[in-house]
């Protein structure tokens, strides 16, 4: 009877005992801890600090990288408990039913997450580059990719380049033999806010919604950060583990972004609106930073006390003409930056400040691409087949320029290569080179002076011939019933000059068009002159190109298709009677509708969809 009544209370004793481990056990593990068991890491910053800690073990900096991360988990724990009482007994099951805060659970998470992000940037800067800098050399077909090319990215230091694909991937690919890399995809981005780093192993890109970027290692396709609170890049600093960035939303403004750190301080260079950077010599991080108001010349040293970054403007030079298009090539040994201000070429001399401009308007020059240290390649119009486009070569220090020999007179559509030298040619192709072979010389005064002669001639006799568009008898037989009508209406191109004093010189507007089996009839109509930009390539049937404006504008780009003046009409606004004449006018040559209409006061790119 004994033995049964201990044997009962050694049972009892036990039962205690195993129901108190947990308690036993809380007393023994730090707060932080618990609270961390409780509400853990969300899965993808889990998944993230594990890759982190992974990659950190294999540089050597493992044990760096976990107490960075306990700390940050310590302040995550402690600061979204502050609120309430956590008893030295409670377990995380205990911890879990309080009512703890969420918002700066997520919060936290998402900070630890963009400290991650930029750790591994920062690291993937100081790889060597992904492929050796390889010389382009002579035109290079490259292979066909699973989306026709549109566009290109390229870095300073290696041969990997970024191919645009029409449907919104990216590619990225070795020059010059096109060998493929990764295809990122599942996301679009906005085409003129791509930027690859100089090594070849980062891209930085702008969501096409404007409202967030994202990182990518290029080796392994991975996502490594994704902000809202940035827009676009303008400089990778590698050396300082820093990049200069734009911010947006209550807070716009640029910023220089320490990696390391995590922290982002205003930008000091006294630049309206700092929108490029250029890697000049003189300093591991030493850039040519321009924007709005000027160019600065910037140095950027990290400090070796608290690991701060210290950006000193060492000279600025104010500009007289906007970079109205493009990133400025720095030629002459570096001691030139020349960039494209449409209709012409701006300079500016770093060794002594002078600076100049160029018309290049009556050339009818466009389409710029720097192929050596004193050379730019430029496409102008076929005469007679303005959608053809013939080679010129521009030497910029003896000021001379020489026809591209060998291409059947159509270079097609050229893209630059910068920051490295080289130039991408679209047609039924897409390749790369940065040599061509050129004929005789020319003094550019004396091209301009000629080319403004053939101006003022063809304008005589235009006004002698001028008659006012067709009849209804008129209308184009050769367009397919079945053909796509859209139309584009501005009243200006954004990069045009046109104003009181200022004279009319025609600016760019972009139009790409997506492939499609349907054929198309292009309407471009605008009040100031434009040189309207056709590109399409996936060589969609284009049946017609319509023009109609107040001011005589030029098409590039229109392949075979037939370019028309149908009137000195112009609209942006749907709801306006103008739309309604342009309308009238189209239906005078095509019986088919117009399908979409896009308009809006300053044009600077378009994109035709399928239908």
């Amino acid at each position: 009877m004994i033995h049964a009544r201990w044997k009962a209370i050694v049972i009892a004793a036990l039962a205690l005992v195993l129901s108190g481990c947990d308690k036993l056990s809380a007393t023994l593990t730090p707060a932080a801890e618990r609270i961390t068991k409780a509400f853990p890491l969300a899965d993808d910053v889990a998944l993230a600090t594990s890759r982190f800690i992974e990659s950190a073990a294999r540089e050597g900096g493992q044990a760096a990288a976990k107490d960075r991360i306990e700390r940050m988990m310590q302040v995550r724990a402690l600061a979204c408990t502050s609120a309430i009482s956590i008893g030295r007994f409670d377990s995380p099951e205990d911890i879990r039913r309080k009512p703890v805060d969420a918002d700066c659970l997520r919060k936290q998470d998402a900070d630890i997450g963009e400290w991650i992000g930029f750790q591994r940037i920062a690291a993937l800067l100081l790889k060597p580059p992904l492929a050796p800098l390889a010389e382009l050399g002579a035109l290079r077909t490259l292979p066909s990719y699973e989306e026709t090319t549109i566009g290109i990215i390229t870095s300073a230091q290696s041969s990997v380049a970024l191919l645009q694909g029409s449907q919104g991937g990216i590619t990225a690919v070795r020059l010059p033999d096109g060998k493929a890399f990764q295809t990122i995809r599942g996301m679009r981005f906005n085409q003129n806010a791509i930027a690859l780093s100089p090594n070849g192993r980062v891209m930085i890109a702008q969501a096409d919604t404007g409202r967030s970027i994202k990182a990518y290692d290029i080796e392994s396709g991975a996502l490594v950060w994704s902000s809202d609170q940035y827009r676009s890049l303008v400089s990778w600093l590698p050396e300082s583990g820093a990049l200069v960035m734009t911010r947006g939303g209550t807070e716009s403004g640029t910023v220089l972004l320490n990696l390391v750190t995590g922290k982002s301080t205003p930008y000091t260079a006294a630049i309206r609106s700092p929108s490029w950077a250029i890697a000049v010599p003189g300093g591991p991080d030493r850039r040519l930073v321009g924007g709005d108001s000027g160019v600065a010349l910037m140095d950027h040293i990290k400090e070796a006390a608290d690991g701060g970054i210290l950006a000193t403007q060492v000279q600025f030079w104010p500009t007289t003409r906007p970079v109205s298009s493009g990133r400025p090539f720095l030629m002459n040994n570096g001691t030139k930056l020349v960039y494209v201000s449409y209709p012409g070429l701006g300079w500016l001399d770093l060794a002594t400040g002078q600076s100049g401009y160029v018309d290049m308007g009556p050339l009818r020059a466009g389409n710029y691409a720097q192929i050596s240290d004193t050379a730019l390649l430029y496409t102008t119009p076929k005469p007679g087949a303005s959608y053809q486009g013939e080679g010129r070569v521009l030497d910029v220090e003896r000021m001379t320029v020489a026809p591209v020999l060998n291409y059947e007179h159509n270079l097609g559509s050229i893209l630059p290569l910068s920051p490295r030298v080289g130039f991408m040619r679209r047609g039924n192709f897409v390749s790369v080179g940065s040599k061509v072979e050129v004929g005789e010389s020319t003094d550019l005064q004396q091209a301009i002076a000629a080319a403004n002669l053939e101006v003022q001639l063809a304008k005589l006799q235009q006004a002698q011939t001028r008659q006012e568009g067709p009849g209804p008898a008129a209308m184009l037989t050769h367009v397919p019933p079945n053909a796509q009508v859209d139309a584009i209406g501005v009243y200006e191109s954004k990069a045009g000059v046109h104003g009181a004093g200022a004279g009319r010189t025609a600016g760019p507007v972009r139009v790409t068009v997506m492939p499609s089996s349907t054929p198309l009839v292009l309407v471009l109509a605008s009040y100031e002159p434009v040189r309207w930009m056709i590109e399409n390539p996936g060589n969609r049937k284009i049946s017609a190109v319509l023009v109609s404006g107040y001011h005589d504008s030029t098409v590039f780009g229109a392949g075979g298709a037939q370019v028309l003046k149908i009137g000195a009409g112009y609209a942006y606004k749907i709801d306006s009677p103008e739309y309604r004449e342009l309308k009238a006018s189209v239906a005078r040559y095509v019986s088919n509708p117009i399908r979409i209409f896009q308009g809006t006061y300053s044009g600077q790119t378009f994109t035709v969809t399928a239908s």
